[in-house]
């Protein structure tokens, strides 16, 4: 599945953004780079740096925002994710 992926440059936060709508930087943060959508419910989903690299085998750096084909199965698990309503996910 071909997603966008995003780290801020002042977290440890990664963002797995669905659908084509690339994020974009936001104005006036004093310097920092930080990346937004229009949406945030369903269309993204939040990882810890060592969630993502543990689910994806991927390391993202801070302040990037890059297009990736991530496999569908692991892209819609709920394992790893900082906010689901799945209680039984790895966590």
């Amino acid at each position: 599945m071909k997603v966008y992926v995003s780290r801020d440059q002042g977290d440890n936060w990664v963002w797995v953004w669905l659908g084509s709508e690339k994020p974009k930087l936001m104005d006036n943060v004093d310097r920092m780079k930080i990346f937004t959508r229009s949406e945030l419910d369903e269309t993204c989903h939040a990882y810890t740096v060592d969630d993502f690299k543990t689910k994806f085998n991927k390391t993202i750096k801070r302040s990037t925002c890059i297009r990736m084909d991530l496999p569908d199965k692991l892209v819609l698990s709920e394992d790893y994710k900082l906010f689901s309503k799945d209680i039984d996910r790895k966590k």
